[in-house]
């Protein structure tokens, strides 16, 4: 529909007007009006730019994986392979860790775990500070640690 000399061209996308029709012919209109909506396609292009720029450049702990949840563990220790899960809580990086009963405090930051704490041995018999570093890559949680003066490495997944 053509409209009349003076009056504005609305558009859906952004709201915007073209300026009254000018004195051209339709087809001159047309084409300011294709000029025009590309020019606002440009500006969506360019702010879609800058987003996917700013995600770049975002720290890599914006998208850290997190470490709460159920895991499953598999611990190679002096005394042989031994298994346990642990409750993983997290709160900015302070992580607590609840197994067999016993709580062990820690940070997680930037993929890195460390944690310690008193735990009772049953097959020891005896409580003893364990300290655990480990890495979380690829949704596997992989470390080592010491008891007493026992050394170990585990590796673990998330429980389902």
């Amino acid at each position: 529909m053509l409209r009349a000399r003076g009056q504005g061209v609305r558009f859906a996308f952004g709201g915007t007007e073209l300026p009254p029709l000018a004195a051209r012919g339709r087809l001159g209109h047309c084409a300011e009006a294709l000029r025009y909506y590309l020019s606002e396609m440009r500006l969506t292009a360019n702010l879609f730019t800058l987003l996917a720029l700013l995600v770049c450049l975002a720290p890599q702990s914006a998208f850290a994986e997190s470490v709460a949840g159920k895991w499953k563990l598999v611990w190679d220790t002096e005394g042989g392979i031994r298994h346990t899960e642990w409750e993983v809580e997290q709160d900015g990086d302070a992580v607590s860790v609840t197994t067999d009963g016993q709580k062990l405090a820690g940070t997680f930051k930037d993929g890195r775990l460390e944690l310690s704490g008193k735990l009772y041995s049953s097959e020891a018999g005896y409580s003893a500070e364990l300290k655990l570093e480990g890495k979380l890559e690829n949704g596997q949680l992989k470390g080592r640690g010491s008891w007493d003066a026992y050394g170990m490495t585990f590796s673990g997944e998330r429980a389902k």
